[in-house]
């Protein structure tokens, strides 16, 4: 869950930053009168980021499944058994003791962590800040006085006199009134901001305020999207400017006032939820904009909210990759399976539930049955049609985890189903590694019968010696000897990983600390010796 936290807070970083290139060229290209494009495309780029975030959580397509940090086909394919003698040679390496360490994927995993629990702390820290500055809006809108006004402004609105506040201003969401300072002047130019605030309650631009520091909030650590939600509340003004002119007539009477409103804002200190000084370039452009305002015209615009919004959805939707975090909610079927509810999977199976379906935590529902050791589960689901060679990443497949778990039953019924014994995966390695280092003899000596390669090495798992070495099992180290296993065949370790780049049964047992494995092998002439080169 918090690795696919971290991956969907990477698509929405990648989004955002797109996004926000987009919105900065068109505001480049774009006429200076283009305003409602301009507000526009970014609001619509804003609201389509928590989608690509939810999206990318929801349950992964059976064939793009991600896991871990790559993307990778769902159906991983399988991992050949490597003989020994295609053993890349490299030169000789001393057997020298050391502590196994951690490879990059565990320290992926391990930022990823830190990553998220940074971004939660964030979280946490915005939360506050909007729940601080909603009571504050809260207190002020109580203690101011409600006053009357002889203008006649387009709408009825509730005026409240603040002694707070330095520029009229609009607070609350379900029934908005408009703030005003002291000694507010009833006069052409007090009619001008009026009826802008008027605009942004007509517009519901409190609610799509807030809806927008809620975004920022969660993704905070996105540049992209604190320059939209600026983009957006500068063209948001622009366009209450053009709706406050449209009304009076009088471009050049709101100009003036918004010049006078800015400086008294630099001298106060700003309301983070409602109330913000225009920075000098978004004074700049609103002046500039009114300045070329046509009076009593309305211009059509090729790109709006209704247009821009569903066209990023629906993008979103079909592009972004999914990593399956929300899987749990709908693997029914693997549920029935952990708890061993025989009917409730036949009913799952009946109502269409596909039984070869890969969910990224738990593998499918043959694996999970396997794990749990559940034999009359595990016939069921092969009878159902289930793949006994499916391959998953963080599970292997059902032999892999039967052997595992050294149920005899259960790797009886895969085997009679067609189960490659030397089918292997590269998190997992392949059923007999797994069933010698559980150090199950009997699961050993079936998976021998048929045909496991007692020699068989898979990178970054090794031989199926190795690692009864490494778990100190003499009893399954007899039976692979017994079977051609070489107690000297020395392999490559995985590319990155820590303590030399070879493992033998030898190295891996002086490695662990197994002394009586070690002296064992040893008695019967095991040497750490890597292969020479030609």
């Amino acid at each position: 869950m918090i690795v696919a936290l971290f991956q969907s807070a990477l698509f929405v970083l990648i989004a955002s930053s797109v996004l926000s290139l987009v919105a900065l060229i068109l505001d480049r290209i774009a006429p200076p009168t283009r305003i409602r494009e301009r507000h526009d495309l970014a609001l619509a780029a804003v609201f389509s980021l928590p989608v690509i975030c939810l999206v990318a959580l929801m349950p992964a397509r059976q064939k793009a499944a991600i896991e871990g940090f790559g993307v990778s086909s769902s159906a991983a394919d399988p991992v050949a058994v490597i003989a020994p003698d295609t053993l890349a040679a490299l030169p000789v390496t001393d057997l020298v003791p050391h502590d196994p360490g951690l490879s990059l994927s565990h320290i992926l995993t391990g930022l990823a962590f830190v990553l998220v629990f940074v971004w939660m702390i964030g979280l946490v820290w915005a939360s506050l800040g909007l729940a601080r500055d909603l009571w504050s809006l809260n207190r002020l809108t109580t203690r101011a006085t409600p006053v009357t006004t002889g203008l006649a402004l387009s709408r009825r609105v509730a005026l409240r006199e603040s002694a707070d506040v330095l520029s009229p201003m609009v607070a609350g969401f379900v029934r908005p009134v408009v703030l005003i300072p002291e000694a507010f002047r009833f006069d052409e130019a007090g009619e001008a901001v009026l009826e802008h605030e008027i605009a942004h309650i007509r517009r519901h631009d409190a609610l799509t305020g807030l809806a927008q520091r809620l975004i920022a909030g969660v993704f905070w650590w996105a540049p992209g999207v604190h320059h939209l939600n600026r983009q957006v509340r500068s063209m948001r003004e622009a366009l209450c400017d053009e709706a406050a002119v449209r009304t009076q007539g009088k471009p050049l009477v709101l100009a003036h006032a918004l010049l006078d409103a800015a400086q008294k804002a630099v001298l106060a200190r700003p309301l983070t939820l409602a109330a913000q000084p225009p920075r000098k370039s978004e004074l700049r452009f609103r002046v500039n904009a009114l300045t070329q305002v046509r009076v009593g015209s309305v211009r059509r615009s090729f790109l709006n909210i209704m247009i821009a919004l569903p066209v990023l959805v629906t993008l979103a939707i079909l592009f972004t990759p999914r990593v399956g975090a929300m899987d749990f909610l709908q693997s029914q079927l693997i549920q029935a399976v952990r708890q061993g509810e025989i009917q409730a999977v036949e009913t799952r199976l009946e109502r269409g539930a596909d039984v070869n379906r890969i969910w990224p935590s738990d593998g499918t529902a043959l694996i999970e049955a396997s794990r749990r050791s559940d034999a009359a589960m595990v016939a069921l689901l092969l009878e159902a049609g289930a793949e006994p060679d499916l391959v998953t990443r963080q599970s292997g497949t059902a032999l892999i985890t039967a052997a595992r778990a050294g149920s005899l039953d259960v790797v009886d019924l895969l085997l009679e189903a067609g189960a490659q014994v030397d089918l292997a995966s590269p998190r997992n390695g392949s059923p007999l590694t797994n069933a010698a280092r559980g150090g199950y003899s009997e699961v050993i000596s079936r998976l021998l019968l048929a045909g496991a390669d007692p020699n068989g090495y898979v990178l970054a798992d090794e031989t199926p010696l190795i690692n009864a070495a490494a778990a100190g099992q003499i009893d399954a180290a007899q039976l692979l000897v017994s079977a051609g296993a070489d107690v000297s065949l020395t392999v490559p370790a995985a590319p990155g990983d820590f303590g030399g780049p070879y493992r033998s049964p030898l190295s891996e047992a002086e490695r662990y600390g197994q002394a009586d494995m070690r002296d064992w092998l040893v008695a019967r002439g095991a040497r750490h010796q890597p292969p020479q080169t030609n």
